[in-house]
């Protein structure tokens, strides 16, 4: 009927669902049906591509904390807070391109998962994205989105670089091909003069 559980994870120079890291700390609860915090969530990674590629850190570390609500599946409720430090993307998404590190701050306290339900605040805060090639520093952006009924949203997004606002009866299925139909239309517009 009702589990509630603590957990205490430590591992060290380990690999779990593919993915070797150095050390491994984590605490975690679930309780009332569905209720699961994260109290410490840190992963430590050495990066063996330090040596011989300029702009990569030799180590890493992801530090995380949060909870999610799952009691009800169709709409979980969740917050979480996160630091990447000289992350290796490679590490964690496996599409990413080799030794592409970040170090990031990310702040996220929302509701849903899928794209048409989701609602909340979304803060990201990068000091660092490197490749071996370049690096790119402080680059910080806020997107709040609030959903009301019949598909009205509001998609607000701050940055230094450029403030975007996207309201109105929309879905994110479809508003990729929207914005890119109004592009064509005024780039025809001024292509005509």
């Amino acid at each position: 009927r009702d589990l509630n559980s603590r957990v205490r994870l430590q591992a060290f120079g380990s690999t779990i669902a593919g993915r070797s890291f150095k050390n491994l700390y984590l605490t975690a609860t679930a309780k009332d049906r569905g209720f699961i915090t994260a109290d410490t969530l840190l992963v430590l990674w050495d990066t063996p591509e330090a040596g011989r590629l300029k702009n990569i850190a030799a180590s890493s570390s992801f530090a995380g904390s949060g909870w999610i609500n799952l009691r009800n599946p169709d709409m979980p409720v969740y917050k979480f807070e996160a630091q990447l430090d000289g992350v290796n993307l490679k590490n964690i998404a496996p599409d990413a391109e080799p030794a592409t590190n970040i170090t990031a701050t990310v702040q996220i306290d929302g509701r849903g998962f899928h794209p048409d339900s989701l609602e909340g605040s979304f803060r990201f805060d990068i000091q660092r994205l490197a490749t071996p090639e370049q690096s790119i520093d402080s680059l910080e952006f806020t997107a709040i989105l609030a959903r009301a009924p019949d598909n009205y949203r509001d998609l607000q997004i701050t940055s230094r670089i450029a403030d975007i606002s996207v309201r109105g009866n929309y879905r994110f299925t479809t508003l990729m091909d929207a914005i890119t139909r109004q592009i064509e239309l005024v780039t025809q517009a001024i292509e005509r003069g």
